[in-house]
């Protein structure tokens, strides 16, 4: 049956080898080389259609001269207004930048213009180029169409006007620090060598003087702000005075008397409680001893207070009296005895005087103690009042003391804004600019450039920038194969050969000059192919060669034939099989006309295989054509290549023939191919040139690669011999 051998199988699968490209894909000299060679037509052209355009606009501009002038800042320290100490603007690359947006200010610039009345130069005033300079007609374009944008138009005009000037003079402004320095150069370019020089001395003249403006509007704003700052604050300072005055006169008229003196009361009062409530206490003890004493009905001589009161005295005497008569009438006298009688009545009578006279002695201390109780309240009272009193008067003091200091600070502000408003007053007289005029502009002698140079240069460069630019995107955006080396890097597939553009003509008719010419590069590709598809096979060369396609249209009939023509020209027995059931393309091919005597016939057995086979009456080869008429449905040509009959068809036709070429289907749009593939020794991919995107080329090579195909290498068709040659810097052109 088939010999396949490892051989015809690609070096590492499609899928792997399109990862692989992906990951290769990086920026080498030699590719972006052959890039801008490929494309150096292109680039001639459009950087040549470049600089013509150069040359013709340059020759249209007119030249211009541009004049310097150079300001020098002398930054120095000044006490501005606020009594705070700053480098003045400018010192640093900061403030250069600062002074150069100044520079641009729109203010300045206007000021630029009325100094020199540049509104009346035609170079900066359109409205002056026209033949009526009252005409406003250029700058109604400003204005949208209509009823309403009349309105106030000749009200706007004027503005307009000035505006488009100004615009038009700062186009021309240029500005530039010089490095390592405190200089700016004010350049001006303009077509007229006099106002180039008179616009940048005007730019720096008018800086200097709006930087002095600028220093003295500030210093005199600042003036102006402290003095009213001063007359607040003395207002503030009298209020502050007045109100010390008020709080001190209210606090003497209310106390009647000083915080002082109402403490020195409180502590002697507080010394007079201490001792009352000490009296007091020891008056209660007194008391309250009397008290038992009496309760217990104790011996009043043995009580001190009882004792030493002169009744109480007087009738212990006369008890001892009557005691001593008592004794000595006992010793003579019975006790019954009315004389002893009466002096024990006297005796008690004596007693009972005595309690009398002690209970009043208890009251008399029980009256004291009660005093100096309501005494020690008295003063208790008096303490409070006199503690409220000094409370208040401490809060009144700390009031009056917040007031004084209130105003001592006003008094200090007021005092440093009167000295700040003195300094600030004497410094207008010595304010002067930061700035210098180093060197003022002259006009040149020379034009500023060269506008046929800087143009053609300007125009040779962007042409040469946009056309790589569209090489580049050209060649980035191409997804088709041109070279040998792209099938090996995207499929890792070799390539067997390159078919060239075969001219003009039919099919049928490249086939015949073909045969008529085998000396034409035509012949030579394909016998070049013939002899790379034979040496496929490292034991025998294939004998069943299967060719295919992503699409249609792509030259695979064309170069099956060509191949068979080829191999059956050397007097090798071949035949050519049309195996596209859907779409036959080989009758068209050769130029015949076809009946039912085809290969649809044979699988069907309607007729004989060497009924169906049928010799070209012009080249000799032998043809198995088909009609896509006898198949009925699209499942009809899949049921008929996989049937038995045509492998045994194919069976009888490998031992019949020395080459068997089959053509099929594209892969891509039919099973066919897959079927195809089993009974082909080697099966041959055709791209067409600049054409089969990549992605096409890969899925159909994955499709065979999965159907097991032995698939010897791509063939590229339709190729232009000098663009291959330029495409493929390894590639050989099978054609010279």
């Amino acid at each position: 049956m088939r010999n396949r051998h490892s051989s015809l199988i690609p070096r590492y699968p499609v899928a792997d080898a399109a990862r692989q490209a992906e990951q290769e894909m990086a920026i080498d000299i030699r590719s972006l080389f052959l890039t801008v060679w490929h494309g150096r037509w292109i680039i001639l052209l459009i950087t040549a259609a470049a600089a013509a355009l150069g040359v013709f606009f340059s020759s249209k501009i007119e030249p211009t001269y541009a004049a310097s002038a150079k300001v020098m800042f002398d930054p120095k320290l000044r006490e501005i207004a606020a009594g705070d100490r700053v480098s003045s603007a400018g010192a640093g690359e900061d403030g250069l930048e600062n002074e150069i947006q100044v520079l641009r200010s729109t203010a300045l610039l206007n000021r630029v213009v009325e100094e020199l009345e540049l509104h009346t130069y035609p170079e900066f005033n359109p409205v002056l180029e026209q033949s009526d300079p009252s005409s406003p007609a250029p700058l109604l374009d400003f204005f949208p169409a209509g009823d309403e944008g009349d309105i106030g138009l000749d009200a706007e005009i004027p503005d307009l006007e000035r505006r488009i000037v100004a615009m038009n003079v700062s186009q021309g402004l240029r500005l530039a620090p010089i490095p390592s320095s405190r200089v700016i150069e004010i350049s001006f370019i303009s077509s007229d060598p006099g106002t180039s020089a008179r616009v940048a001395n005007a730019f720096a003249r008018q800086y200097i003087r709006d930087q002095l403006h600028v220093r003295l509007s500030t210093t005199r704003a600042a003036t102006d702000w402290l003095a009213g700052r001063v007359d607040e604050l003395r207002d503030r300072v009298q209020k502050a005075e007045k109100a010390v005055a008020v709080a001190q006169s209210a606090q003497s008229l209310e106390a009647g008397q000083s915080l002082q003196i109402t403490k020195q009361e409180l502590e002697a009062l507080i010394g007079t409680y201490s001792e009352t409530k000490n009296a007091a206490r020891a008056a209660l003890a007194d008391y309250q001893r009397l008290k038992t004493a009496l309760e217990d009905r104790a011996d009043p001589g043995a009580v001190p207070e009882f004792r030493d009161s002169a009744p109480m005295a007087a009738l212990l005497a006369r008890e001892n009296e009557l005691r001593v008569q008592q004794a000595n009438l006992a010793g003579t006298l019975p006790p019954e005895h009315p004389a002893i009688t009466d002096i024990g009545k006297s005796i008690q009578q004596l007693k009972d005087q005595q309690q009398q006279e002690a209970a009043r002695i208890a009251e008399i201390a029980r009256t004291r103690w009660v005093s100096l109780d309501r005494q020690t309240e008295m003063i208790q009272a008096a303490i409070r009042d006199l503690d409220r009193k000094v409370l208040q008067q401490s809060q009144d003091e700390l009031a009056i003391r917040q007031l004084e200091r209130e105003a001592e600070a006003s008094r200090s502000v007021y005092e440093t804004f009167i000295r700040r408003l003195n300094e600030a007053s004497e410094q207008v007289k010595l304010e002067s600019a930061d700035a210098r005029i180093l060197t003022l502009a002259e006009p040149p002698l020379e034009a500023f450039s060269e506008p046929k140079k800087y143009a053609l240069t300007v125009s040779v460069l962007g042409g040469l920038l946009f056309s790589l630019v569209l090489v580049f995107l050209r060649e980035r955006l191409n997804n088709t194969y041109r070279s040998a080396d792209e099938i090996l890097k995207y499929t890792g597939m070799d390539v067997l050969g390159t078919m060239p553009v075969p001219g003009s003509g039919r099919p049928a008719e490249v086939l015949r000059r073909f045969a008529a010419q085998p000396g034409s590069y035509i012949a030579e590709a394909v016998h070049g192919l013939r002899t790379s598809i034979l040496l496929t096979r490292d034991t025998a060369p294939p004998k069943v060669v299967l060719f295919t396609s992503s699409y249609p249209d792509e030259g695979k009939s064309l170069l099956a034939a060509l191949t068979a023509l080829a191999s059956f020209r050397i007097n090798k027995k071949t035949i050519i099989v049309d195996c596209d059931l859907r779409r036959p393309k080989l009758h068209q091919i050769l130029g015949e006309a076809l009946d039912k005597q085809d290969i649809v016939s044979v699988l069907d057995g309607t007729i004989a295989l060497d009924k169906a086979i049928r010799k070209d009456p012009e080249t000799g080869l032998h043809v198995l054509a088909a009609s896509a008429e006898q198949i009925r449905h699209d499942n009809s040509a899949v049921d008929m290549l996989s049937s038995p009959v045509f492998a045994r068809l194919i069976d009888i036709l490998r031992n019949t023939y020395d080459l068997v070429i089959l053509d099929s289907p594209p892969s891509l749009l039919a099973v066919d191919t897959k079927i195809l593939s089993k009974y082909a020794d080697s099966v041959v991919y055709v791209v067409k040139w600049n054409t089969t995107p990549r992605d096409a080329v890969q899925n159909g090579l994955q499709i065979l690669e999965a159907a097991g195909a032995p698939v010897a290498g791509v063939v590229l068709s339709m190729a232009r011999n000098v663009q291959v040659t330029r495409y493929g810097a390894d590639q050989i052109p099978l054609a010279n």
